[in-house]
């Protein structure tokens, strides 16, 4: 809710979002449905009370990103896939929605696709929708001009988890 209130503060014109995207990570195929159950719905509960009880919420869209996953694409030259690549036909899970995309150039070794699967969309967005969206989040990266492999919101919150856990090994050693 501070996150609403702070775009109230620094766009007072702007109105209320017309569309709200989630990305998350670091979820197995188990916790899915728990994602979707309770987080999904403590982060609209937050929405909810900011906004009060008669404002109606904007869509949300939810989509697991992460490379955990065992599966290899090459080209039909047995090269890595070039950036862009969107791998969806005959390869998802059955009844999910979910796409393969590899957003950033391999630098080296055998290039590892993110796994994406949609877990909710209000918003009835197309896939390709989806798909472009993710790609051009992933070009967002504050520090380089290329891709990340991750939509930025997801590699910018494994940074903050690394230099967190980082400090707090440093403060035990401290005291």
């Amino acid at each position: 809710m501070d996150g609403l209130k702070m775009r109230t503060k620094q766009r007072p014109n702007s109105g209320k979002p017309e569309l709200v995207f989630v990305f998350r990570d670091g979820l197995s195929e188990g916790q899915i449905l728990m994602a979707k159950l309770e987080e999904l719905e403590a982060i609209k509960e937050g929405f909810q009370e900011y906004y009060g009880q008669s404002q109606k919420l904007p869509p949300f869209v939810m989509v697991l990103a992460t490379k955990r996953h065992n599966r290899r694409f090459y080209s039909s030259n047995h090269e890595n896939v070039l950036p862009g690549t969107v791998v969806s036909q005959g390869i998802a899970r059955l009844g999910a929605t979910e796409f393969y995309m590899q957003s950033a150039f391999p630098i080296q070794g055998t290039a590892k696709l993110t796994d994406y699967e949609v877990i909710e969309n209000e918003a009835k967005l197309s896939v390709n929708d989806i798909q472009a969206f993710t790609h051009g989040m992933c070009y967002t990266h504050q520090i380089v001009s290329s891709a990340v492999s991750l939509p930025e919101p997801v590699y910018l919150a494994h940074e903050l988890a690394k230099r967190g856990r980082n400090n707090l090994i440093c403060y035990r050693y401290l005291i």
